[in-house]
């Protein structure tokens, strides 16, 4: 990851105007963050003289360039300009970054919540950032299916997590193969091998239970690993794509 310095150069904004701009800068850099490009962000805008700043954390130092912005991206960046008369650039502050990994160079991928890409290499476990992997929504300019999958599962696992509420309903949700959520997220991969011509793994998140150690839930056929993939996964189905863990921890009683 890098850090970098957003930057709006132009004519100072009035007073007027400063609410409406930081609505449209926060949309952009939200825009930004569902197409990969962004990692993280706050809603802390410095207003300067000549120019409006913001501080981000990027995937990698050629993130923000022009060439890898969706459709929706763009018109967020037209719309700053034409209200404001700012044009829009950016810093990278930071030199400790990794390369961003192609998704080109991986034989299958994985699919799994958690990260700063919910996309993985099958052959690394390294993430792919989405803005290099092709526009996988049904209107061919985004990553949307992704996102909202993404979205759902957080608000999922954050309630299940705090265990305020049905924990036993909403660990359902995150582990069971038939729930809306994996069947939300199983469509999602197999979208993004009608597009690639390879394989997706869907992630099952498994806590501390043991209904699936032995056989896949889809087609219960044996899935356990001789070895363990990544020093993670244990369960592996290569005819429904789906793998897991018998646990997300070693001893999920000491948690």
């Amino acid at each position: 990851m890098v850090t970098c310095l957003l930057s709006f150069k132009g004519a100072a904004v009035s007073e007027d105007d400063k609410d409406s701009f930081i609505d449209d800068a926060s949309s952009l850099v939200q825009t930004f963050r569902r197409n990969g490009q962004i990692v993280s962000a706050n809603d802390i805008y410095l207003f300067q003289q000549d120019a409006v700043v913001s501080y981000v954390h990027a995937f990698s130092a050629d993130s923000l360039l022009p060439q890898y912005n969706n459709k929706y991206v763009n018109d967020r960046l037209i719309r700053i300009k034409e209200n404001y008369g700012l044009m829009f650039s950016f810093e990278v502050l930071t030199n400790d970054e990794e390369p961003a990994y192609g998704f080109a160079a991986s034989s299958a991928f994985i699919l799994q919540w958690g990260g700063a890409s919910p996309l993985r290499s099958f052959d690394s476990f390294e993430q792919i950032p989405l803005y290099m992997f092709p526009y996988t929504y049904h209107d061919g300019y985004c990553h949307n299916d992704i996102n909202f999958w993404e979205g759902n599962y957080d608000s999922i696992y954050d309630i299940w997590r705090r265990s305020e509420i049905e924990e036993e309903r909403f660990s359902d949700y995150l582990a069971l193969i038939d729930s809306p959520l994996s069947v939300q997220g199983s469509n999602v991969c197999r979208r993004i091998e009608a597009l690639t011509g390879k394989k997706c793994y869907y992630h099952l998140f498994s806590y501390d239970n043991t209904r699936y150690d032995e056989k896949c839930p889809s087609c219960h056929s044996d899935w356990v690993l001789s070895e363990k993939m990544f020093d993670k996964f244990d369960l592996r189905c290569d005819k429904c794509n789906i793998i897991s863990q018998k646990a997300l921890y070693d001893d999920a009683s000491d948690e």
